[in-house]
């Protein structure tokens, strides 16, 4: 996996990770295990039981439902990135 990053949103508008995670809501059912936990590390973030660090690994936890086996990019572009899937995530 890479990081990146647009301060600016010269690349995408808006933030990428929300958008994506979205996507992955409605086109992985799997993904749902993970939001029970997830609202408890945002209680314990809250609450300052645990730091940044650990509330993100458990918010992105999700991706380990993601088969990205099937996706190929095909084009960049300033508005973002078309993908083709050749299977079903």
């Amino acid at each position: 996996m890479i990081n990146g990053y647009d301060f600016d949103e010269t690349i995408y508008d808006g933030d990428s990770s929300v958008d994506f995670y979205f996507f992955c809501l409605r086109k992985n059912k799997k993904v749902l295990k993970q939001i029970p936990e997830q609202i408890k590390s945002l209680i314990k973030y809250k609450t300052k039981k645990i730091e940044k660090t650990e509330f993100k690994e458990s918010v992105f936890s999700f991706l380990k439902h993601i088969d990205n086996s099937g996706i190929k990019i095909i084009k960049r572009s300033k508005h973002g990135i078309l993908i083709n899937k050749k299977k079903q995530m």
